[in-house]
């Protein structure tokens, strides 16, 4: 899928290069099937055996990040 995209994106800019009318709407088919299709499969891919309060700042963790920063001045 990605090989399709980097091809639709390299065919939209030499069209464009080449001032053929569709070139814009191939390029922006492409940037939405990247954002709209790409994006969430990678974050999905990334993110899926992962506890998801590993990455959120809570009262606790801001104090650790507080202490830990009055050690190091």
């Amino acid at each position: 899928m990605v090989f399709i995209v980097v091809v639709m994106l390299g065919v939209g800019f030499y069209m464009q290069n080449q001032k053929m009318p569709n070139a814009e709407k191939i390029i922006g088919i492409t940037v939405l099937l990247i954002v709209l299709v790409l994006l969430p499969v990678f974050l999905y891919y990334r993110y899926r055996n992962k506890n998801m309060q590993d990455y959120i700042l809570d009262k606790e963790k801001w104090e650790q990040v507080k202490e830990n920063f009055k050690k190091n001045m």
